[in-house]
This record gives structure tokens, C-alpha cells and sequence, in this order.
């Protein structure tokens, strides 16, 4: 799929506990699990900063919204996720 700069709804039927996003593009990734509160991730860009950042993922009932973060999601930039739950880690 691709990055569109605006807020990504994916449904995977399930509430995921782990969830990780990668820009293939951009060099990016984000990883959430349900432990961390709200919109926020802990976010990996190319030079290797790491951050703890807002308008990146959240974990909801049947799957995980990508933010609009301008790292992670960019129009165009291929992005490709992981989402697992207790069965399958």
C-alpha cells in the first residue's frame, strides 16, 4: 500500500497488541504495542534517531489507524505493516 499523508484506517479483524509500520521508501518504521497510550509510537528514521512520536499509530478494535506523521506516512512512499496479536507472536 501506499502512504497518502492523510490518516489510514487498516482492518485486520482483530485488536493487534504489537504493531509495526515500515516507509520502504523514506527509511522510517514505527512500532506501537497496546501498552502505549493514545496516537503516539516509538518512531526509527534513516539516520537512526529514535523518538517517541505522535500521529503515528493507534491500535483500535479491529485493527490500527496510520497518522500522518511526515516521516511514516508520505503520499506515494510505499508503506508495508505488521500486525500481531497474542496467537501469533
Amino acid at each position: 500500500m501506499d502512504g497518502t499523508a492523510a490518516l489510514i484506517t487498516i482492518t485486520t479483524g482483530y485488536k493487534p497488541r504489537r504493531v509495526e509500520v515500515f516507509n520502504a521508501a523514506g527509511l522510517a518504521k514505527a512500532i506501537k504495542t497496546d501498552t502505549m497510550a493514545g496516537d503516539s509510537a516509538i518512531k526509527t528514521i534513516t539516520d537512526g534517531t529514535m523518538t517517541f512520536a505522535a500521529a503515528t499509530i493507534t491500535i483500535i478494535s479491529n485493527g490500527f489507524t496510520i497518522g500522518t506523521d511526515g516521516d511514516l506516512n508520505v503520499a506515494g512512499e510505499a508503506l508495508h505493516w505488521i500486525a500481531q496479536t497474542a496467537e501469533n507472536e
